[in-house]
């Protein structure tokens, strides 16, 4: 008997310890902080324009066209781009082997794998205009197609945050 009055004590004095646990928290450094307020920021505008010429027909009467295009960091108010950019070329669909491209920036030659170009910079620091002129030959003796060309040539330029 003397045993089972222990044990009747010893829970009932863990439950007194675990009840003023639970009631006296801070003595334990319980402790929880708030910190409001409010703050604002500006995100730094990136501004990535292509302007583009007129479109062009390839065909048999028409065998070579130049495109022109440019890539610019600034817009028509002459406001720049806030961050460096770098931009990739892409010449799309992937095209026949009788149509040759050849791309030009500032009049220098730009290599091109699998239609497209590596990436290009263009700096925040002052205002750029990258000029390209995309050559495009026609030819027919390099084709194994007896019907005419009918898709379109899509040049697609991308930017990117640097």
């Amino acid at each position: 008997m003397k045993k089972i009055i222990k044990i009747i004590l010893s829970v009932i004095a863990l439950i007194i310890i675990l009840f003023l646990v639970f009631i006296y928290k801070e003595t334990f450094a319980s402790f929880i902080i708030k910190i409001t307020g409010k703050s604002t920021t500006q995100v730094a505008e990136p501004i990535f324009v292509v302007e583009t010429s007129e479109k062009k027909i390839l065909n048999d009467d028409n065998t070579e066209i130049d495109y022109y295009f440019s890539v610019k960091n600034y817009d028509a108010n002459n406001k720049k781009s806030e961050v460096d950019l770098k931009y990739i070329i892409e010449i799309s669909p992937k095209l026949d082997n009788s149509l040759i491209l050849t791309l030009y920036k500032d009049d220098k030659k730009v290599q091109l794998n699998n239609q497209k170009t590596d990436y290009i910079m263009l700096e925040q620091s002052s205002n750029q205009n990258h000029t390209y002129r995309l050559h495009v030959k026609y030819d027919r003796d390099k084709t194994n197609a007896t019907q005419d060309i009918k898709e379109k040539i899509y040049i697609n330029a991308s930017a990117i945050q640097s």
